[in-house]
C-alpha cells in the first residue's frame, strides 16, 4: 500500500488495490502476532532483556500510530487518491518502521 501511495502501480485503482492490501495485511499482521507470542513465550525473560527486542516493539508501535495516522489524514476522502504530500510522507516513513522492524527481528538471534 505504501509503494501505491508513493506512485507504483498507478495503472491499478486505489481504492480497490488499497482495499484488498489493508484485509490481506491485517491477516497478515494477526498471524505474525500470533506466531511472535508463541516464540516470545518460550525465552520471555531473555527476550524482554534484550534491547534490540525493546527497539522492535517500538518500531511496531511507531508503526501502528503511523498507520493510525494515515487512516485519520485520510479519513471521508471519496476520490480514488489519498491526499497528496503528508500521505506520501507518512507512506514513506511507514516504509521505514517496517524495514527497521524486519531488521531488529532478524537481529534478536544473533544477540
Amino acid at each position: 500500500m505504501d509503494l501505491r501511495v508513493c506512485g507504483a502501480f498507478r495503472a491499478l485503482p486505489y481504492a480497490a488495490f488499497t482495499g484488498l492490501l489493508r484485509r490481506t495485511a491485517c491477516v497478515a499482521f494477526a498471524g505474525a502476532l500470533v506466531t511472535g507470542a508463541l516464540l516470545f513465550s518460550v525465552r520471555a525473560s531473555a527476550y524482554a532483556a534484550m534491547p534490540i527486542f525493546l527497539a522492535k516493539m517500538t518500531l511496531i508501535l511507531l508503526a501502528g500510530a503511523n498507520f493510525l495516522g494515515f487512516l485519520w489524514l485520510t479519513r471521508g476522502r471519496g476520490g480514488d487518491e489519498p491526499a497528496g504530500g503528508l500521505a506520501v510522507m507518512l507512506a514513506v516513513l511507514s516504509l521505514a518502521l517496517w524495514l527497521g522492524v524486519l531488521m531488529a527481528g532478524r537481529f534478536i538471534g544473533f544477540l
